[in-house]
């Protein structure tokens, strides 16, 4: 049994495993001495050796903070002002939405008045006249195209800042 030494300003050292299928209490160096604690539970202090990230771990750390953006959904506003967000969880939603374009563009091609109509992510059916539908897909994937441009910009920082995740960093206009 080892306590892992956490926390530099407590100098407190919290169990990782438990004894007899019984977690110890995040504060049993509050209810036992050191030596107690090794008399009875023999337990021994062990440092957690700290590896400072590479390069590569920070690159890959924005990876998955844009994979995560990508996959909250995007919040579209149309020329008519109605606002919602779309799904961009996985490919499949990518491929419903670029779906929903092609059969826009085919409709605008045949000059029809025929709507298209998709659920958002709140389930909610969105009625669009065809232009209005490849206004969404643009609209998608240009918030996408910036989402990669950021992580692009921020891999190519040196060093990449630790608070890579923090909003101002995912927007075009921070890098210009």
């Amino acid at each position: 049994m080892t306590l892992v030494y956490v926390d530099d300003e407590t100098r407190k050292w919290y169990p990782t495993e438990s004894i007899n299928g019984y977690k110890l209490a995040p504060n049993i160096e509050d209810l036992y001495t050191e030596a107690e604690l090794i008399e009875k539970f023999g337990l021994k202090k062990k440092p957690v050796v700290v590896v400072e990230k590479t390069r590569d771990d920070w690159k890959e750390l924005v990876n998955d903070e844009r994979s995560r953006r990508i996959a909250a959904g995007q919040t579209v506003t149309l020329s008519d002002g109605r606002t919602f967000t779309m799904q961009t969880r996985s490919e499949e939603d990518f491929r419903n939405i670029n779906g929903m374009v092609s059969k826009a563009i085919v409709l605008t091609l045949q000059q029809s008045a025929t709507t298209v109509s998709m659920n958002d992510a709140a389930n909610v059916e969105q009625e669009f006249t065809p232009a209005q539908m490849i206004e969404v897909g643009s609209v998608v994937g240009a918030k996408v195209d910036e989402i990669y441009k950021c992580s692009f910009k921020l891999k190519a920082m040196d060093p990449i800042p630790t608070d890579y995740n923090d909003d101002k960093y995912w927007s075009l206009s921070y890098y210009a």
